[in-house]
């Protein structure tokens, strides 16, 4: 019976010295609880830190994947990768060809330099584009080739430029052509607004209420 005993015992040391030997130290697993909260704030500070946001910044300058954009006085620089969002200011898709100088964007990223004058951009919303199409409704004040410019009641002079999909009829839906508008003529036309810029492009069509002239 003692041998026997013996036996167990030697067995169970054993068995025990091996399960310490493969049972990694708490130092070898890592951080305590406590350091390891420390350790996440600390990272999620970081990038708190390091988020970007600025509103209703003036784009002053374009030079490839690279805008320069001021607010409030300071200037900054806006990289833009092909994970970038670029939004219309209702949200539709846009691109690069489309932002003009003067536009207003807001942009979010991160800041790449440690004076927060450098933003990554992971999206730029252009609040002086909108996607849904805009009726305008005025008045003629001058022709030059495929550009007209109108005065509307609300939202002052805009400059109109048509193209070969433009479709022009008069006031009775009958088909007409660009030669056909003048100075003066009431005009309704529905495109694609830059508000910055007062210019409309992408013109569906342009309906001239003056012709045909009434007797």
């Amino acid at each position: 019976m003692r041998i026997t005993y013996m036996k167990s015992k030697f067995a169970l040391t054993g068995l025990l010295l091996c399960f310490l030997a493969i049972t990694p130290s708490a130092s070898a697993q890592g951080p305590s609880p406590k350091q390891a909260r420390q350790n996440l704030g600390s990272t999620i500070q970081q990038r708190l830190t390091r988020q970007a946001f600025l509103s209703s910044a003036k784009l002053t300058a374009k030079n490839g994947n690279t805008f320069t954009v001021e607010k409030d006085g300071k200037t900054y620089t806006v990289n833009i990768e092909e994970k970038t969002h670029l939004r219309r200011r209702f949200w539709g898709k846009s691109n690069l060809s489309e932002f003009q100088i003067g536009n207003l964007l807001n942009i979010s990223g991160t800041w790449t330099d440690e004076i927060k004058t450098t933003i990554l951009a992971r999206q730029i919303r252009n609040l002086s584009i909108q996607k849904r199409l805009g009726v305008f409704i005025g008045k003629i004040t001058s022709l030059s080739g495929q550009t007209i410019v109108m005065e509307t009641a609300g939202r002052g002079s805009q400059t109109i430029t048509v193209n070969s999909d433009t479709k022009f009829t008069s006031r009775t839906g009958s088909a007409i052509t660009l030669s056909n508008l003048a100075v003066d003529h009431r005009i309704k036309i529905r495109g694609l607004w830059d508000k910055s810029n007062s210019t409309i492009t992408e013109v569906a069509y342009v309906k001239d209420f003056t012709l045909p002239i009434k007797p």
